[in-house]
């Protein structure tokens, strides 16, 4: 009889010690995710220039990244799409990615052409082992000018 009710005693601690072990390690994971990111990406920006969205980047170190993907979404809880794929150097570097295909995006949705639409981007990072890991997200309000609005406003009557 003793031998049951310590048996159902160590059971039920060790599952209780298990479940905190296992919460332990995910949210250790998951920081040691965020600061791996952190340590290779040291600068993370975009702006609108004319007629496209400048996408830049700057590493701290690549060792075992590579590539990297950008990926845009027009809203920060929807899913993002990959638009750009760039070859990890292999060691620190700054990246550029002009976003042509912004103005596109605008031009599809002719109520959008009204004003400012805000854009945003993340870096998914890739290691040389198939794993991944993503940036903080950040944005951009990108316009384009009147003239290019009223032609793309012409075009679609048009057609």
């Amino acid at each position: 009889m003793w031998i049951i009710v310590l048996r159902k005693f160590v059971e039920d601690n060790l599952e209780r010690k298990m479940k905190k072990i296992f919460i332990v390690t995910v949210v250790v994971i998951a920081f040691t995710t965020m600061v791996y990111a952190m340590n290779i990406i040291t600068s993370f920006t975009a702006s609108s220039v004319n007629e496209m969205v400048n996408v830049k980047w700057t590493t701290n170190s690549e060792h075992n990244i590579k590539e990297f993907e950008v990926e845009r979404s027009l809203n920060p809880s929807s899913r993002f799409v990959r638009i750009h794929t760039e070859k990890a150097s292999g060691t620190p570097s700054n990246y550029t990615f002009n976003d042509k295909s912004a103005y596109k995006e605008l031009a599809k949705d002719l109520p959008t052409l009204q004003g400012e639409n805000t854009y945003y981007y993340r870096l998914k990072i890739i290691s040389k082992d198939g794993s991944y890991e993503y940036t903080d997200e950040i944005n951009v309000a990108h316009s384009t000018s009147s003239v290019r609005k009223t032609w793309g406003m012409i075009k679609e009557m048009m057609r």
